[in-house]
């Protein structure tokens, strides 16, 4: 089973995901109230592929901290933001109840405040 890419992009957008165009990539990182989180995803800017394959699949879905088939229902819209972030507030990703998401060490940039 194939994912198509167009679609995957404007449904996790719609989930909370923002889009960073790099160099080779295409980065979607997840935002809670406003806050980027640990939890991100790419697909490459290369070839004429419309689809993202069954192997890739199951490596995104790892980046995004679900399963194999949490992350085809979040690229296919069954699986609500609100579900989505029930997910990761259970597996410690983002903090229950807060205002703000439990931030990675490697996104903490030194010297800035």
């Amino acid at each position: 089973m194939n994912l198509d890419l167009r679609k995957f992009r404007k449904n996790m957008k719609a989930k909370g995901f923002v889009e960073i165009r790099g160099r080779n990539h295409v980065y979607h990182r997840f935002q809670h109230n406003g806050i980027d989180t640990n939890v991100s995803t790419h697909v490459s800017h290369g070839g004429n592929s419309k689809d993202i394959s069954n192997d890739l699949i199951s490596f995104m879905a790892g980046q995004c901290k679900l399963t194999r088939m949490e992350f085809v229902d979040l690229a296919n819209c069954p699986l609500s933001r609100e579900e989505y972030e029930k997910i990761l507030k259970d597996k410690g990703e983002i903090r229950r109840g807060a205002n703000t998401p439990a931030i990675h060490k490697s996104s903490i940039h030194p010297g800035r405040r």
